[in-house]
């Protein structure tokens, strides 16, 4: 349960984190050769994790990734031409690319398709395309984890849920998230959940095509571009973008929550003190003098003064007859 100091906390946390982070990636770039004065504004300017990262990926270092065995390999001209000749004949073509770490047809043409995927996977430009999508259309789908109904009771209300995510309140969001890292809850991002189910084509899909220059209207599921497209939204960038999209609403639910604790602390702070009564407030002092202040029955403000009753100017009788 989050208390209410605790989101101030998380937000302190993850500032510091996100200050961490920015120094560890300008000392990448900069051992690396790639930090420039525009690159390095922008890393200072951001002000969340997910902007960062996303930053940071065209130069991220790559692990071995089955796209790069693939590219060591010398299968990344298959991938060239299966893309720009998509109705070549596959297995022709890939009988080529027959090697030692890739010794079938099938070995060489799923490298081949793993080398585009990565390609996809940290084209930002298409990344923030897709995501304006989902954040505008997309839905929360949420359920309760089988079994475990009676001991997830305190999150009924989201047993079965769904939501816009354009239209979800940061409270049920945090809700969300609490049953879900306890392992009550599963919470998937639906893209398309005004579409008929019997649709196999999810239209980031189409976006997808869109963004590499062509349409998938008229194009067979055997094409060799349609495969390519609806494993890489399948297998890498749909959950990129849920993780995402949830990183950057979960940010934003615990500013909300900080603004909401700010405004609940002011307005208990500005409440009248000792009830319904006018108050008198002292704030003592010798050669500055004392400061007086009075607020009425309702805790609103009426004057202040400065005093002067004690040493050296020793002003008690002005003192006692002063009114604000």
């Amino acid at each position: 349960m989050i208390t209410n100091y605790e989101p101030l906390e998380t937000r302190l946390n993850y500032l510091r984190e996100l200050d961490t982070r920015k120094t560890a990636i300008l000392k990448l770039l900069s051992d690396s050769g790639k930090l420039n004065v525009s690159l390095t504004e922008k890393i200072n300017q951001c002000i969340s994790k997910t902007d960062l990262e996303q930053l940071y990926l065209p130069f991220k270092s790559k692990r071995v990734t089955k796209a790069q065995l693939a590219i060591n390999a010398g299968i990344e001209p298959l991938a060239d031409k299966l893309w720009f000749q998509p109705e070549s004949d596959q297995t022709k073509l890939g009988k080529q690319y027959i090697c030692t770490d890739f010794n079938t047809v099938d070995d060489v043409l799923a490298g081949a398709v793993n080398i585009i995927i990565e390609r996809l996977g940290i084209d930002v430009s298409l990344q923030s395309k897709l995501k304006k999508h989902l954040v505008n259309n997309a839905s929360f789908k949420v359920t309760v984890v089988k079994g475990k109904e009676q001991q997830a009771i305190k999150f009924k209300d989201y047993f079965d849920y769904n939501e816009a995510v354009k239209r979800i309140q940061p409270h049920r969001l945090l809700a969300i998230l609490r049953g879900k890292s306890e392992g009550f809850l599963r919470l998937k991002l639906d893209a398309d959940p005004k579409q008929d189910k019997s649709i196999k084509t999810s239209y980031c899909e189409i976006l997808i095509a869109s963004h590499l220059g062509f349409s998938l209207k008229g194009l067979s599921d055997n094409n060799w571009r349609v495969q390519v497209i609806k494993k890489a939204w399948k297998s890498k960038l749909s959950g990129q973008l849920e993780t995402q999209i949830i990183t950057e609403l979960k940010e934003k639910a615990y500013d909300n929550a900080i603004d909401l604790f700010a405004t609940n602390l002011k307005d208990l702070l500005m409440s009248a003190p000792a009830g319904r009564k006018v108050v008198l407030g002292l704030d003592p002092g010798f050669k500055s003098g004392c400061k007086i202040a009075v607020i009425d029955q309702t805790g609103k403000y009426l004057c202040s003064e400065t005093i002067y009753p004690h040493a050296p100017q020793n002003q008690w009788d002005a003192a006692e007859t002063k009114c604000c």
